[in-house]
């Protein structure tokens, strides 16, 4: 399969070519997400532009750079990670350098595989036409009213809960809803149907939730990619481990996203467990930051 990797500062040409090298024969290629910080943000509204210098507490947009922390309703985060997050929800979708492609398999950098998988997930999502199918669920809830409001808005129906039925996903009654707190899958590592989320219907729920709010961790891909799963497609959107698909696969210490795995970090774990799980990476892949 070919491979995108997705960098929001330039990478080395010795490093892309490592990589390159390592991965042979699949086709390997790095994409600058964003025209630049400076330039975006040059770009917005007047009246956005301000808002985000105020709560970043800085005055101009020269004092930006990417690890600059900026308040908002519920975080305080750093805006590299503020910026993935819209940029994995509104923008990847119909990014030019992924035109080609109709099925969109999302890792994280900070997942580790830890043997060679027994299934491929990406041939069982295509021979069962899924729209999403992801290795984790619940990965946290939203909080507050906002997000709720901006999906009514979209959807034309409230939403209350997002829970599994026999393995795929479902919207809970809409009885007694209290508009909080939805379940959302967890964006480290998913597969997508892009012809799905490319959709007029769903784009419009991406553009909703951004709305004014550019760079903001809240409004993130993780609801973003799990609320037009279950409202428009929610038998096509499956649960890896439901259907029998257990990759193992490290992620902040948990592997497949839930299960311990019997070390902290992955650095150590590989030194402890890599040779005898993965003895094909093992002494092939240099882990130098995990």
């Amino acid at each position: 399969y070919d491979i995108v990797v997705f960098s929001s500062e330039p990478i080395s040409e010795d490093k892309v070519q490592e990589v390159q090298a390592m991965v042979h024969p699949a086709k390997f290629s790095v994409v600058i997400d964003n025209p630049g910080l400076h330039e975006m943000v040059r770009a917005y509204p007047p009246a956005i532009r301000e808002e985000t210098l105020s709560r970043c507490n800085v005055t101009t947009v020269e004092e930006m750079n990417w690890y600059l922390r900026c308040s908002e309703r519920i975080f305080h985060e750093r805006l590299a990670y503020c910026w993935q997050a819209e940029f994995r929800t509104k923008h990847i979708w119909n990014h030019p350098s992924i035109a080609q492609y109709k099925t969109l398999f999302w890792m994280d950098s900070d997942v580790f595989a830890t043997r060679v998988w027994k299934q491929d997930p990406i041939a069982i999502m295509l021979q069962n036409d899924l729209k999403l199918f992801f290795l984790n669920f619940p990965a946290g809830r939203t909080r507050g009213h906002e997000i709720p409001m901006r999906a009514k808005k979209a959807f034309g129906r409230r939403i209350c809960s997002v829970t599994l039925v026999d393995g795929h996903l479902a919207l809970g009654s809409d009885t007694s809803c209290s508009m909080g707190r939805l379940a959302q899958v967890h964006g480290f590592f998913h597969i997508t149907d892009l012809d799905f989320y490319r959709s007029e219907r769903v784009q419009n729920w991406f553009n909703i939730l951004i709305g004014d709010n550019p760079l903001h961790r809240e409004f993130d891909d993780q609801i973003a990619v799990t609320l037009p799963a279950a409202m428009y497609e929610p038998e096509k959107s499956w649960f890896m481990e439901s259907h029998g698909v257990i990759l193992e696969a490290f992620h902040n210490c948990k592997l497949d996203g839930r299960r311990p795995p019997g070390v902290p970090g992955f650095r150590k774990w590989w030194s402890r467990y890599g040779k005898g799980n993965f003895s094909e990476a093992h002494g092939k892949c240099p882990i130098t930051n995990s």
